[in-house]
């Protein structure tokens, strides 16, 4: 049984989403071929949000609808969204 999503983590997906520096700043930390989880947990937190490295990855692996920019970054990491785990595709 999935558990829930830290809505903390929906928040920052969502701020992310409509904010083009945010965006900037999460995109230096998906790079070749991984990405860094404990970076973005850090900007979260930078911006009021806080959730472990583990619900973030944890909300990537449970939540199949990625945002445009999410798509972007992941495409431009050539990772999937749950690499935080050591899975490279």
């Amino acid at each position: 049984m999935p558990t829930e999503i830290n809505q903390n983590v929906v928040k920052f997906r969502a701020l992310a989403e409509s904010n083009a520096s945010l965006q900037r700043e999460l995109s230096e930390h998906f790079k070749g071929d991984a990405w860094d989880p404990g970076a973005v947990v850090a900007l979260a937190a930078a911006h009021g949000l806080s959730f472990s490295k583990e619900e973030l990855i944890a909300a990537f692996e449970q939540d199949d609808a990625l945002s445009d920019f999410e798509l972007e970054l992941v495409a431009a990491a050539g990772v999937a969204p749950n690499c935080g785990t050591g899975n490279n595709v």
